[in-house]
């Protein structure tokens, strides 16, 4: 009989409701931090950099691409399939080539981007100020496009680290 009223309890509705906000609230978490496969409108950009570019210097533009996408309201951005988040790094290896969260990545560099189009558009130009035209001025070849179906993968499982910290609660 007391198994039942337990039993009862955890059945009921206010349990169930407090289960269903847990759930929803680990849902959004595991999103913003990259944990879940995402689609939505946004922006597409692909660029490619002339053979007199080096490496350091497309670095350089890359990262000021996706800064300029993240202060434009993206909510995600992922780079070659490679997804950005609080923890990436897009750096030169020691061999000379691009990596983002520690796997090379070639050229064309196809970043896609999910927010608010016309947002991403504007902070991507920025009144002909804007990193795409500064890229296109150095002679870099740059395409976009806004689309609605955009889908940027969840980031990998082993691009988590957190061995060196502790929460405190």
């Amino acid at each position: 009989d007391r198994l039942n009223v337990e039993l009862d309890k955890i059945n009921s509705k206010e349990n169930q409701d407090k289960l269903q906000s847990l759930i929803d609230e680990l849902t959004d978490v595991k999103t913003f931090a990259g944990m879940t496969t995402v689609t939505g409108k946004g922006m597409c950009v692909t660029i490619s950099f002339p053979a007199s570019f080096s490496y350091s210097s497309i670095q350089s533009y890359l990262t000021l691409t996706i800064n300029d996408l993240r202060a434009s309201n993206a909510q995600a951005i992922s780079i070659n399939g490679e997804r950005i988040m609080a923890m990436s790094e897009l750096r030169v290896s020691s061999k000379g080539q691009i990596a983002v969260n520690g796997r090379i990545i070639a050229a064309p560099y196809e970043i896609h981007a999910i927010g608010d189009s016309s947002s991403l558009q504007s902070g991507m130009f920025l009144g002909g100020e804007g990193i795409i035209p500064i890229m296109q001025s150095k002679g870099a070849t740059v395409e976009w496009k806004m689309k609605n179906d955009i889908i940027i993968n969840a980031c990998k499982t082993e691009d988590f680290k957190m061995d060196q910290m502790t929460p405190i609660e």
